[in-house]
C-alpha cells in the first residue's frame, strides 16, 4: 500500500512539473515578441560571459591585454576599467579600455598582499577583497587602489552594500537592497533625502504593454532586476528571460522606471544563444 501511494505521489509530482514546464514557449514566438518591441542600442551591458557595446557582442574571454586575461569590473560612457592578475606572484595591472577600437591605457600596477577573492569598483578606485595574510585565523581585508593618485591602501572592512552595489556605486541619492522571494527577486529602493521606500517586483510588468506580454511568457529564469542605472529620477533595470529548460536562447531586457511616477518604459532587449548566468554591470548611453 505504501509503495502504491509513493508511486502515485511521484506521478502527481512529475505531471505537475511537466504541466508547469517553464520552457515550453516556442523560441520563434519569443523572438517575434521581442522583435516587435522598441529596440535601442544606446547601452553597454556586461554579463558573466559577454560585453555588449551598442548591440555588438564581444566574448570576455577574448578581451586580453598582452595575451593576459582581463577582468572587467566597471563601465563608463567611453570605456571600461579592468585588471590583470598573476596568481603566482600576486601582480596586478590596472587598465582602462575604450569602446572605440579597444585602445588600452595602463593606469598602474601593484603587488597585492594576497590572492583576490572578489574585485569591484567605486569612488575612482579598484577594490579587492582577500584573506588577511597577517593572521592564520579567518579574517578578510580589502585592498584599494586609487586611479587618481595611483596609490594603494588597506581597508579593514567594507559594507556589503558597497561591495555588491546594485548600481556599482555610481550614485548616492538612492539606496538599493535586494530581497529574495520564493520564485522572484524584489528590489527595494529608498530615496535618501525623503526616506520614501518603493519596490520593483514582478508585478511591475503588468503596468506596461511589453511587460504584460513578457509576464505571460513561460520562462526558465525568475524575474530579477539584477543591476540598475540611475539618471535623475529614472531608474533603469535589467532582467532576463530564458527560453527552454536550459535557457537557450536567453534574453535580457532593459526597462526604465521613474521613482516619482512609477511609470515604466520598455527600452530594449538583447539576444543571446546561451544562458549568461548574471549581469555584472550596465549603463545607458546619453
Amino acid at each position: 500500500m505504501k509503495k502504491t501511494v509513493l508511486i502515485l505521489l511521484v506521478i502527481v509530482f512529475v505531471f505537475s512539473f511537466t504541466s508547469c514546464y517553464p520552457g515550453d514557449n516556442n523560441p520563434e514566438e519569443i523572438e517575434a515578441m521581442f522583435n516587435s518591441f522598441n529596440h535601442s542600442d544606446d547601452y553597454v551591458l556586461l554579463t558573466h560571459f559577454q560585453l555588449i557595446v551598442k548591440g555588438e557582442h564581444y566574448n570576455r574571454s577574448e578581451i586580453k591585454y598582452n595575451e593576459k586575461e582581463t577582468n572587467i569590473i566597471f563601465l563608463d560612457e567611453n570605456g571600461f576599467y579592468s585588471y590583470t592578475f598573476n596568481k603566482s606572484n600576486l601582480f596586478v595591472e590596472f587598465l582602462y579600455t575604450t569602446y572605440d577600437d579597444f585602445v588600452v591605457t595602463k593606469l598602474g600596477e601593484a603587488t597585492l598582499p594576497e590572492k583576490i577573492i572578489n574585485g569591484y569598483y567605486g569612488d575612482n578606485c579598484f577594490w579587492f577583497r582577500m584573506d588577511d595574510p597577517s593572521t592564520d585565523e579567518f579574517k578578510q581585508i580589502h585592498y584599494r587602489w586609487n586611479t587618481l593618485n595611483k596609490t594603494g591602501s588597506i581597508v579593514e572592512s567594507v559594507d556589503d552594500n558597497y561591495e555588491y552595489s546594485a548600481n556599482n556605486n555610481r550614485v548616492n541619492n538612492y539606496t538599493f537592497n535586494y530581497q529574495n522571494k520564493l520564485f522572484d527577486k524584489v528590489l527595494e529602493i529608498v530615496d535618501n533625502d525623503t526616506r520614501i521606500k518603493k519596490t520593483i517586483d514582478k508585478s511591475i510588468l503588468k503596468s506596461f504593454e511589453e511587460g504584460k506580454r513578457i509576464s505571460e511568457s513561460n520562462s526558465s529564469t525568475i524575474f530579477s532586476p539584477e543591476q540598475v542605472y540611475v539618471i535623475d529620477d529614472d531608474i533603469y533595470f535589467v532582467s532576463g528571460l530564458g527560453v527552454g529548460v536550459l535557457s537557450e536562447p536567453h534574453y535580457y531586457y532593459i526597462v526604465k522606471w521613474n521613482f516619482n511616477t512609477e511609470e515604466c518604459t520598455f527600452i530594449t532587449s538583447i539576444y543571446f544563444d546561451y544562458f549568461q548566468e548574471w549581469v555584472d554591470d550596465f549603463i545607458i548611453l546619453k
